[in-house]
């Protein structure tokens, strides 16, 4: 559920997302108040991004202060790109 402002937030560990891995792609839609009640309902919004498992948020919430994971392989993740997100 929203908070407040507006932002929803999903625990990774109820996502199986919380012991170390390789970058997961993850989709995300968002739709509309009320659409889930509707079995035809299409996203109002959607993004992707990669998720590292196990890795956490670090204090500052800045990613440049985020540990390296241990499965980092710097050959093989070469094309992936790091975007800042601001969180509130």
């Amino acid at each position: 559920m929203p908070d407040q402002n507006g932002r929803a937030r999903v625990d990774f560990e109820s996502l199986g997302l919380a012991n170390s891995g390789d970058p997961v792609r993850a989709r995300f839609e968002v739709l509309v108040i009320g659409a889930k009640k509707e079995a035809d309902a299409r996203a109002e919004l959607q993004t992707t991004a990669f998720i590292w498992p196990g890795v956490s948020r670090h204090s500052s919430g800045d990613i440049n202060d985020a540990p390296v994971p241990s499965t980092y392989d710097a050959p093989v993740l070469a094309a992936l790109t790091v975007q800042k997100v601001a969180f509130g």
